[in-house]
């Protein structure tokens, strides 16, 4: 039997970087009973085009908000140090005062190197809608914590302050330890 359906296959790609669909033409006699041909098209339709992200994992989707927590506790911890060196200089004179309030301000770089950008990342990362976008997402993500991990090994800093006098337990090693690995998890 002939119907007298014709498909024109078009594989136009608009400035929005869709595809077209394909375009019937004609009258089709017959109702909704299509040729092989239709089934065949259907399945081609979306060629050309990106495929879309899979869902992301749960690790995945916590891990911007898990490195803010992380950056958080390491916040406070480092506060709650600079505290307790204060009250132990409070009555050294201004001239002291001043310098080792000086010095405390340098506890800051740690998250200065420590910063927002991973978060930013993996939060791009997890609202890719595809997975090239994923995945190039992933890849910074990659070289953030790379660099995290190299800053966490080579800076003294961080264990002079795990080792203070003052009393504070900061914990900092192990936290970022604990965290960088959960994260590295997280990007696969």
């Amino acid at each position: 039997q002939q119907t007298n359906l014709r498909i024109n296959k078009l594989a136009c790609r608009g400035e929005d970087g869709d595809t077209d669909h394909d375009i019937e033409e004609g009258d089709d006699d017959e109702g909704d009973d299509h040729s092989a041909e239709d089934s065949d098209d259907s399945a081609g339709a979306g060629r050309g085009a990106e495929a879309a992200a899979p869902a992301r994992s749960p690790e995945l989707a916590r891990a911007p908000q898990d490195w803010e927590g992380t950056r958080d506790l390491l916040q406070t911890n480092i506060d709650t140090l600079k505290k307790a060196v204060k009250a132990q200089v409070a009555g050294q004179g201004d001239e002291l005062v001043d310098e080792i309030d000086g010095n405390l301000q340098k506890l800051d770089r740690i998250l200065g190197k420590l910063d927002r950008r991973l978060a930013a990342s993996l939060a791009a990362a997890g609202e890719a809608r595809s997975a090239s976008g994923r995945n190039d997402a992933l890849k910074d993500a990659k070289g953030i914590l790379t660099e995290y991990i190299r800053y966490v090994r080579s800076e003294p800093l961080i264990d002079h302050l795990d080792n203070n006098p003052f009393g504070v337990k900061t914990d900092l090693k192990a936290t970022l330890s604990k965290s960088l690995t959960q994260l590295a998890r997280a990007i696969g």
